[in-house]
């Protein structure tokens, strides 16, 4: 899967991991930048997501699991991120896949099936 999934990097990371045998799962924001995507690549798989909301991950992943199967690797190309230290990054901060959780400093991995 590649999270982030665009004309450049992403559809040259999707077309590594065909290459080596993957059928590629591709989000993007935009079902227009998945689709010229899936026409070059014949096992580019797109889904349309914002990352950096939660339920649409989720839904995201649901949507990928029953279509392809389970995820085995992910690759995070999107083009946002939290700029600062491990001290002073909490859950107020939207990164990728954490949510409000009963581990210490309050974050933990969201589990979504990648192995």
């Amino acid at each position: 899967m590649v999270a982030g999934a665009g004309p450049g990097n992403g559809a040259a990371l999707a077309r590594r991991f065909i290459e080596a045998g993957y059928r590629t799962a591709l989000l993007s924001r935009h079902r227009s930048t998945l689709a010229p995507i899936e026409r070059e690549l014949n096992d580019a798989h797109g889904f349309e997501c914002d990352v950096g909301d939660l339920t649409s991950v989720e839904d995201s992943f649901a949507r990928i699991k029953s279509e392809l199967g389970e995820v085995d690797a992910l690759l995070y190309n999107a083009g946002s991120g939290v700029f600062g230290d491990v001290e002073t990054i909490t859950c107020d901060h939207p990164p990728l896949l954490l949510k409000k959780g009963p581990t210490p400093g309050g974050c933990r991995p969201t589990t979504l099936g990648v192995k």
